[in-house]
């Protein structure tokens, strides 16, 4: 899989230069502790990622989506998930939080059920579910010593980004070519420094989640590439 045309799908940013894989100061094996990923893609690959990370210890957590969209138990269901993840997580357990598990997934009529009775797009909802999955991460790394995260779906992964306050990033190095991992920037102290990959959906190998959890990083001194403000705007 090309990093560079998934990075590009995930953010559409604009960068002031190429994102250059950095050259290797040293190298060691990551000490990161279990990762938490989200997931808002409906592809078919994302799916069997999903199963194949499963079955490789990781956490499930399916999102009720069609409890959002209603004040009371669309909070009801954030707590949940945040609080499963971060019991999880604290467990020393990886988690997979998802929207969806592929075209045949119930919850793709749940949320079309909704945009009609709220006279509002599809498109609108699956940007509030990515702003969702945006909160949750955000809450669970407060709350946890997460530092670690993956993030699968293209628009999802802007979403989540506006969420993080993300300042810039640069691509680490992996034990994996084709597994981008980011180290980023930001004036919160709880996101200076996490690692991140964003995926589009069809992107990575059946054990892409699994891969990412247990990658090395190496330590670089190369410059961060900012990311752009403009990116949400084009969700």
């Amino acid at each position: 899989h090309e990093v560079g045309a998934a990075f590009a799908r995930a953010f559409a940013e604009e960068t002031t230069g190429p994102l250059d894989r950095p050259a290797a100061a040293s190298t060691a094996p990551s000490d990161r502790g279990p990762i938490l990923a989200v997931s808002g893609s409906c592809s078919a690959m994302t799916r069997l990622q999903i199963l194949v990370a499963i079955g490789a210890g990781f956490a499930e957590i399916a999102v009720d989506v069609a409890a959002l969209w209603d004040p009371v138990a669309g909070r009801d269901e954030q707590t949940r998930i945040v609080a499963e993840a971060c019991e999880q997580l604290g467990a020393g357990r990886s988690v997979i939080v998802h929207t969806c598990m592929g075209s045949a997934d119930p919850r793709i009529g749940d949320l079309t059920a909704c945009a009609d009775e709220q006279s509002r797009t599809v498109r609108e909802l699956h940007r509030e579910l990515g702003d969702t999955l945006g909160r949750v991460v955000a809450q669970v790394l407060q709350r946890s010593d997460v530092r670690r995260i993956v993030v699968a779906g293209g628009d999802t992964s802007g979403r989540v980004q506006a969420h993080l306050g993300i300042n810039a990033m640069r691509i680490a190095a992996t034990e994996n070519d084709g597994d981008a991992i980011c180290s980023v920037s930001s004036d919160d102290p709880i996101i200076d420094g996490l690692e991140v990959a964003f995926k589009g959906g069809q992107v990575g190998g059946v054990g892409y989640f699994a891969e990412i959890r247990d990658a090395r990083t190496v330590v670089d001194s190369s410059p961060m590439h900012r990311t752009s403000e403009e990116t949400n705007d084009e969700l």
